[in-house]
């Protein structure tokens, strides 16, 4: 994902509105082909930084770039690439969905043809019903109206504010599976706010999550974290005396050595000569004994086949745990299984918002001028 090209480009952009600064210096890159999950609860600043982005509000400070482009300096030609659904869509209710299609195709410079109509309502489903009028259609179809009005001029960037917002699950996994479909199919990228973290988890790539008008941290959802990075890995081990015994030892072991990969590149002596150690040199915090209620939620519909063993959860960087399994091994500790177990991304935004608050009480709590420590 790295590899792609960066679309849509956002540098330190300020905001103040009425004495309250509603953005503070935010900054985000958002690739080509990536949906993009804009992650905050009401109130963070995700409609306010929208409505920057797309020329609906002038920030005080910093820069909007598309393709290479300044917004500020070429407002009309980067907004005919993109789409965008803002707070709640509108369309006219006495008006049926092809009419109101056609009146906001009318508004594009180059038109729409009746022909991109019919195909706009058949990706976002509404065939059937696109001659009925608006009055008539649930939550969900308008929503779906929405989709095919931004989709109306075949942008290249769908911006998309709270879209799954008073959908059913169904509604939720029909607008899922059409984004997706953009992305694939059309080579498009999105950028959708939410604060339903489950559906975030379920259609983003990558994330940001916003608090209070700040960009607190941006995260990968898809993909392989990088092997350095420690992973929790839940372990089967038989039997349970041994496990008890020699595992402590082990980690101990691994952790205070480096692993063949650093020697190869010579970081682990680099840290060593900086004072640094490779990862840490206790196994605190990286061993656990997990009890039954939390390996139910774990991993759902476990069971112990094999007599006598016990489930383990340990943290570790991923080029450990074949280093760890020939090490259990030779301890005559039997591995019958290795989950990778994923923090959910409830966990995750509520660890970053409670260290983000953290941080700004311990900064306010620091008197200008003076330095902690």
């Amino acid at each position: 994902m790295n590899s792609y090209p960066v679309v849509l480009e956002v540098r330190e952009v300020r905001k103040r509105i009425g004495g309250r600064e509603i953005l503070k210096g935010v900054d985000l890159e958002i690739r080509r082909g990536e949906i993009f999950g804009l992650l905050g609860p009401n109130g963070a600043g995700k409609t306010s930084l929208i409505r920057v982005l797309l020329g609906l509000m002038r920030p005080d400070k910093g820069s909007v770039h598309y393709f290479g482009m300044s917004l500020a300096d070429a407002r009309e030609n980067v907004l005919r690439r993109v789409g965008a659904i803002i707070e709640k869509p509108d369309a006219y209710p006495y008006l049926s969905g092809y009419e109101n299609l056609l009146h906001f195709g009318r508004m594009h410079p180059q038109g729409v043809t009746k022909e991109r109509i019919l195909e706009v309502a058949r990706i976002v489903g509404l065939s059937e019903r696109i001659r009925d009028r608006v009055s008539r259609y649930s939550l969900g179809m308008k929503q779906r109206l929405a989709l095919a009005i931004a989709l109306l001029h075949d942008p290249e960037i769908l911006i998309l504010d709270e879209p799954l917002n008073g959908l059913d699950p169904e509604g939720m996994r029909d607008v899922r599976d059409l984004l997706r479909r953009y992305v694939r199919e059309r080579g498009g990228t999105v950028l959708v706010s939410s604060h339903l973290l489950r559906e975030m988890e379920l259609i983003a790539d990558r994330f940001a999550m916003i608090e209070r008008g700040q960009v607190i941290a941006v995260e990968e959802l898809r993909g392989t974290p990088p092997l350095e990075e420690r992973t929790t890995y839940l372990l089967y081990l038989a039997p349970e005396e041994r496990v008890r015994a020699e595992l402590p030892a082990v980690l101990s072991a691994l952790v205070s050595s480096p692993s063949d990969e650093q020697l190869r590149n010579g970081e682990y002596g680099q840290a060593q000569a900086n004072g640094e150690d490779s990862v840490s040199s206790s196994p605190a915090g990286m061993l656990e004994f997990p009890s039954p209620e939390s390996l139910r939620e774990l991993v759902p519909g476990w069971n112990s086949e094999v007599e006598g063993g016990v489930w383990v959860q340990v943290k570790l960087p991923s080029f450990q745990v074949p280093e760890l399994h020939r090490a259990l091994v030779a301890r005559s500790v039997n591995v019958y299984a290795a989950v990778p177990v994923r923090t959910s991304l409830e966990e995750r935004y509520l660890n970053l918002v409670r260290s983000a608050r953290e941080r700004e009480k311990n900064w306010v709590a620091v008197p200008h001028g003076k330095k902690e420590g």
